[in-house]
């Protein structure tokens, strides 16, 4: 009688393998990004928007039909810091209700003038403005297209009254490529709740 097939044997575990090095997480310099201070070789007139840096309650005031204005209810938080190794000023406006946007705000020596990009997670495009210091204050100008209930026109927006710990602002509108005349529309009342916008 014959005997029995040995049963084969087991196949050999298979060795180890040395599991691949992790790849590094991307570096972002945080300085980079955000800064509280101007850089060292920054231009002067960064001091210009850079004096808001920080944390910014704002209140607004509507123009009704009438002419008058009357409180807003829509608070907002406004947050201001150095970005781009500390030679751009950056925005992030924060209302309580509707979408967040953000202003990244470039001084052009060669011009005297800033410029500025505006945009809102709600937006397709951004809106180029520009800037000059006119003596304590700063002015905006830009155009806007027609959107809901407000026609085309020019805008004239105005920092005024900046002390450390409040500024004033307004909003005024002309007609579409005109230099006035003005008529105001709205107002913001923002006074500082904090001076470092990236403590938590």
């Amino acid at each position: 009688m014959g005997c029995a097939a040995s049963p084969a044997p087991a196949p050999a575990a298979p060795s180890p393998v040395a599991a691949p090095p992790a790849a590094e997480a991307p570096s972002i310099s945080w300085p980079a990004l955000a800064a509280n201070e101007p850089a060292a070789d920054a231009p002067a007139q960064l001091a210009q928007f850079g004096q808001l840096v920080g944390v910014w309650s704002c209140s607004s005031e509507q123009r009704g039909p009438d002419g008058t204005f009357t409180p807003g209810k829509n608070l907002a938080t406004w947050s201001w810091f150095y970005t781009l190794g500390g030679r751009v000023v950056q925005d992030i406006w924060e209302p309580q209700t509707g979408p967040a946007g953000t202003n990244i705000r470039v001084y052009d020596a060669k011009s005297n003038t800033w410029r500025i990009q505006w945009t809102t997670g709600a937006m397709s495009d951004f809106q180029a403005i520009t800037a000059q210091a006119v003596d304590d204050t700063i002015v905006m100008r830009t155009d806007s297209p027609a959107g809901g209930k407000f026609p085309a026109h020019t805008v004239r927006i105005t920092f005024f009254d900046m002390t450390a710990d409040k500024f004033e602002w307004k909003y005024e509108a002309g007609a579409p490529g005109t230099d006035g005349p003005w008529q105001e529309q709205s107002r913001l009342h923002c006074t500082k709740t904090r001076a470092n916008p990236l403590a938590r």
